[in-house]
């Protein structure tokens, strides 16, 4: 079997055998159609790019620090990035937080240092989220 991709009109067309045997993509947004693609509702876009409808491809995100855009995007922005990671933008992958003991990364960091827990909580570091202070009355949460 032989596969091609051809582009008419702005539609992308697939092969799905021999001779003129070929039909429209029809990947929803998230998705996309690749050179040589046999599957008509094309493949997830991977982390970093976007896909607005079957006719654009997949494109770069432009996402801005605190976001990023996960596997099956379906626009150039992202989502917010997770508690316990931090995102640069653009097209890069959220990585895990590497704050100190007594930081931590809410959702939407943009750092790799986090921020300082705040009063009452306690923050082990790197990708733990803050937790409840569990200290008899007198007492205080050690930054360790």
């Amino acid at each position: 079997t032989h596969t091609h991709t051809h582009t008419h009109t702005h539609i992308q067309h697939i092969h799905t055998g021999g001779g003129n045997d070929k039909s429209a993509c029809l990947s929803p947004p998230g998705r996309f159609c690749a050179a040589g693609s046999s599957k008509p509702r094309g493949s997830e876009v991977p982390i970093g790019f976007y896909s607005l409808d079957q006719m654009g491809g997949k494109m770069p995100c432009s996402a801005f620090a605190g976001f990023f855009c996960p596997g099956g995007s379906s626009g150039p922005g992202g989502i917010a990035c997770p508690a316990g990671s931090f995102c640069a933008g653009g097209t890069e992958d959220k990585a895990d937080c590497t704050a100190a003991p007594g930081f931590h990364c809410p959702a939407g960091s943009s750092e790799t240092s986090g921020v300082a827990c705040i009063h009452g909580r306690f923050c082990a570091g790197g990708t733990d989220a803050p937790k409840d202070c569990e200290c008899e009355p007198g007492k205080y949460c050690p930054s360790e």
